[in-house]
């Protein structure tokens, strides 16, 4: 199994993942990515800060292979 680190990413700054985590494969990595947007997104909304500018961007060994853009649905 392969490392892969989701960093959360602005137009700012990084906050990297240092420790990572073991995937299996692509598939995991993206379920992974979607979970953590979605977390991402929850602690926006309970901090009320704004997502749009965020991003999860998932690095390996060899550099980055999914960046997950974070958008928050509008509503009246």
């Amino acid at each position: 199994m392969a490392r892969y680190f989701f960093h959360i990413v602005d137009d700012s700054r990084r906050i990297s993942d240092d420790e990572g985590m073991e995937l299996s494969g692509l598939m995991a990595v993206a379920q992974e990515a979607e979970a953590s947007a979605k977390d991402a997104l929850r602690h926006g909304f309970k901090t009320h800060r704004p997502m749009d500018d965020r991003r999860i961007e998932v690095t390996d060994e060899r550099g980055t292979i999914i960046l997950v853009q974070l958008l928050r649905a509008l509503t009246r």
